[in-house]
């Protein structure tokens, strides 16, 4: 009982507050009775009616009716006047501005009293169908069903034409023929109505924006299609608002008069909830403390067939730039910045050293990340704890924020939190074309660097390939920031140890940065830092040391394993190819020598263009050419050769 309670009060208070309009009807008219109508009716009946509407949802009207007809007939009375009280039902719509058009049903008691003369029957000794004379009283349900269409002077005034069908019923008490129409037919006539609100209107649209919280400057890119805010838009016109857009711009932190969202039809007296969103520009990364600024809301639409445009301005509250949630560990992507004008100079620094210090026949990536992570190490940058959002604590709750410097920040300041560190290294690699992925460990900060190598090559070379990444389909090496002081294996072994830990407790997060840039692109946010610089001699020493403990933990061991199955005597030749390839990435370029041209000397295409190469690793073009001319000379189609042959032609 209870709920059919809540729900009959629910039905109720809807009416109440939808229910804000009301109408005066008069629609005069005529009827034209048709077909068996009694009282020998004849010619239309003039008519009107008048009907108080209350209105609902904008599109319903129901209230109370009185009509009033002039019935002319044949005989004595000449005429007789109908008075008809009921109730009427209706439904309309605007869909062309002004011009609309609807539906109704009235249904009610209608009353007629009139003197009937009585007529005599051909005998004289009675009365016509049993008629006697006397009054008449008529007290009997009627219908009518009607269309209209109408246009609308004004939001309050409006007048049309309407057309229907009434029937008047008589239950013909005095005779046999039971209950019939007392009076049926068609029915036109002209409508009026006149609509007044318990709420005045006031001739515009208004528009407020509410926010849950500030925006973040860092996800700027996110809000043209993640809402920020809601505009709310209440409509006080005198009439329904249809196609309705809404537009926010705040010059000069917005690029564009951004499109937040479109409606189709706003009542009168609604308020229209529509996402709030923007095309941001850098300036809002001008934001160095929590603050405001003003904005505009634009809101377009149509008004009983015109164009109407209104203006509002509003405040926007927003968080400082270094501001971030981690609720989504891919927005660090929008911190890493290798456009920094500092990072560009370290990096072009760096990635040259590397570069000409560079092993052929070893991957290129691995040792870029070597010189890199021992030229960080050489810059000074100290690790310590943000006291007021300590990476250690503020990563694991989603609900607080935390503030992480930008790279130009740690480099001014020379130190940083686990991530803020992990931030600029990331932010040199990726300057020197090494992609990376971050990944916010419990007690420590990964940076991962990918080696574009295919799961063969990685079998090749590293001992323990368990200690890299698998993400998707890309192996990485990852190195911990909280080891990064211990040079590049250090850095390496620290991090594949954590990252295992952590796998065997549950999923960890991983940020490819390739992938999170498409929904967090680098804010660029910079400033120039003069930053003291290692020797090149230094940095080459560090890095060459760091190269050399990897190929004794990764690399000797293979070359030991393929010596001794060919000492043995258990070798195919593709073990031989191995283990020259094996030599050339550890550096022993004249053991590689020596095996190729075992096998280069009995014919094998592989062994002779591996040959050439060496040759060419040690500046030997004469021999190289030589050797490269020996395939072409068994496959003159051999692409290595080739290309050898042409590198050798650019190098004279």
């Amino acid at each position: 009982m209870k709920k059919v309670i809540v729900i009959i009060s629910a039905f109720i208070l809807s009416f109440t507050v939808h229910a804000m309009d009301f109408s005066v009807d008069v629609n005069p008219g005529l009827v034209f009775p048709s077909g068996e109508s009694k009282n020998n009716l004849k010619g239309p009946a003039l008519g009107t009616d008048l009907a108080f509407n209350f209105h609902l949802y904008d599109i319903f009207t129901v209230g109370p009716e009185l009509g009033i007809d002039y019935i002319i007939k044949e005989g004595n009375p000449s005429s007789i006047v109908d008075i008809a009280p009921g109730v009427k039902f209706g439904t309309y719509m605007y869909p062309f501005g002004r011009l609309g058009f609807g539906l109704g049903a009235a249904t009610g008691i209608h009353f007629a009293n009139y003197d009937y003369p009585g007529e005599k029957n051909a005998s004289g000794d009675g009365y016509k169908d049993g008629r006697s004379p006397g009054s008449v009283s008529v007290c009997n349900p009627y219908v009518r069903l009607e269309g209209n269409i109408n246009y609308r002077l004004t939001s309050d005034i409006a007048v049309g034409l309407r057309a229907g069908y009434v029937v008047d019923f008589f239950d013909g008490h005095d005779f046999d023929d039971g209950f019939s129409p007392f009076m049926a037919g068609p029915e036109i006539g002209l409508g009026m109505r006149y609509t007044f609100s318990n709420q005045k209107p006031e001739q515009h649209v208004d528009a407020s924006i509410v926010q849950d919280a500030p925006i973040y400057p860092l996800y700027m890119n996110v809000y043209k299609d993640a809402e920020f805010g809601t505009v709310l838009i209440r409509n006080a016109e005198g009439a329904e608002i249809k196609n309705v857009k809404v537009y926010f711009k705040a010059a000069p932190y917005t690029s564009s008069n951004y499109l937040c969202g479109k409606a189709k039809k706003i009542r009168k007296g609604q308020t229209y909830s529509i996402p709030l969103k923007g095309d941001f520009s850098t300036e809002l990364a001008k934001f160095s403390d929590d603050g405001s600024f003003p904005g505009e809301i634009t809101v377009s639409y149509d008004f009983m067939g015109k164009r109407m445009t209104t203006t509002t301005t509003v405040l926007v509250s927003t968080y400082n730039r270094n501001t971030m949630s981690w609720i989504d560990p891919n927005s660090l992507a929008a911190f890493i910045s290798p456009s920094d004008e500092t990072i560009l100079e370290l990096s072009k620094f760096a990635g040259s050293i590397a570069k000409s210090n560079i092993r052929s026949g070893f991957n290129s990536k691995i040792q870029t990340a070597m010189y890199m992570t021992e030229f960080y190490n050489s810059l000074g940058i100290t690790r310590v704890t943000d006291k007021a959002s300590p990476y250690a604590s503020s990563h694991k709750d989603i609900t607080k924020n935390d503030y992480i410097q930008y790279p130009f920040q740690t480099l001014t300041y020379m130190t940083g939190d686990s991530d803020e560190i992990g931030i600029v290294f990331a932010s040199l690699l990726e300057a020197v074309s090494v992609s990376t992925a971050l990944i916010p460990l419990s007690n420590d900060f990964i940076v991962a660097a990918n080696l574009e190598m295919s799961s063969k090559a990685v079998a090749a070379i590293f001992d323990d390939p368990e200690q890299l990444l698998l993400i998707g389909d890309e192996f990485y090496l990852p190195l911990s920031m909280n080891s990064i002081g211990k040079g590049f294996n250090g850095a390496w072994k620290a991090a594949a140890r954590q990252l295992k830990e952590e796998m065997n407790k549950g999923d960890i997060s991983f940020v490819v940065l390739k992938d999170a840039w498409q929904v967090y692109p680098p804010l660029g946010i910079s400033a120039k830092r003069n930053i003291a610089k290692p020797s090149p001699a230094s940095l080459t020493a560090k890095a060459s040391r760091e190269l050399e403990i990897f190929t004794s933990e990764n690399l000797k061991p293979k070359i030991r394993e393929y010596e001794s199955k060919i000492s043995s005597g258990k070798a195919n030749d593709e073990d031989r190819i191995a283990l020259g390839l094996l030599y050339v990435r550890s550096g022993d370029i004249n053991s590689a020598a020596i095996v190729f041209k075992g096998m280069a000397d009995k014919g094998n295409i592989s062994a002779m263009n591996n040959l050439a190469n060496t040759y060419m690793l040690q500046k030997d073009l004469k021999s190289a050419k030589k050797w490269y001319e020996n395939v072409l000379e068994k496959d003159k189609d051999n692409s290595v050769a080739k290309k050898g042959l042409e590198r050798i032609a650019n190098e004279k």
